[in-house]
């Protein structure tokens, strides 16, 4: 849910399934706001267990949707209060499956965050113009909006940098935005962790008993 141009999860899903081929798993991308673009770009390459939805999918009405676990990725700090509840509260009364997962941590006070800013965002926005060679495909728009007229960069270095303070901290979640549990739905949220044990971000896991 909340697809926007696909993200890493196509090559996660990729990925996934050559390391396990006797169990694949399908990827259905979708958005409130399908961007016909990117539903042309993975529809028309036919990738294997890889597609975008035509259709619109609010997350904070899941009465009618497409079986399976549903998921948000790094785009969960984008809702405001009221929707983050109603997407975690529609998928414990319709007994859905949902995985939320945020990469970034709200640790910092915002007033920590404000005056690390100025330092903040012309890194960002110098990694960007560094990382420009490595994207593909690189198309010349990628290069003229970057390179020639830095608004990607900008853009790019505020999305970033504005990202930490809107993260939903653990104690929001547990306090403000999970709704009453009921006995037959279970809640896990726990920070994530490479296979070092080193933590990245956290989760929130909702099942169905």
């Amino acid at each position: 849910m909340g697809s926007g141009s696909g993200g890493a999860m196509p090559e996660v899903i990729d990925h996934f399934n050559k390391e396990n081929p006797n169990s694949k798993v399908e990827l259905l991308l979708t958005d409130l706001h399908p961007n016909s673009k990117f539903i042309q770009s993975f529809n028309e390459e036919k990738r294997d267990n890889i597609s975008y939805s035509t259709f619109p999918l609010d997350a904070s009405n899941l009465v009618k949707t497409p079986k399976g676990l549903k998921m948000m990725v790094n785009s969960f700090h984008h809702m405001p209060p009221n929707i983050a509840r109603k997407i975690l509260s529609t998928a414990q009364s319709n007994k859905q499956p949902i995985l939320i997962y945020e990469m970034g941590e709200n640790l910092l006070p915002v007033w920590v965050w404000v005056l690390t800013l100025p330092l903040g965002l012309p890194l960002v926005a110098l990694m960007s113009i560094f990382m420009l060679p490595f994207i593909k495909p690189l198309k010349f728009t990628d290069i003229l909006f970057t390179w020639i007229i830095p608004i990607i960069p900008i853009f790019y270095a505020w999305d970033g940098q504005a990202s930490s303070p809107r993260t939903y901290t653990l104690e929001d979640i547990n306090e403000e935005l999970l709704p009453k549990v009921e006995n037959n739905y279970i809640w896990e949220i726990k920070h994530a962790k490479k296979r070092n044990g080193k933590k990245l971000g956290y989760y929130i896991l909702g099942i169905p008993k």
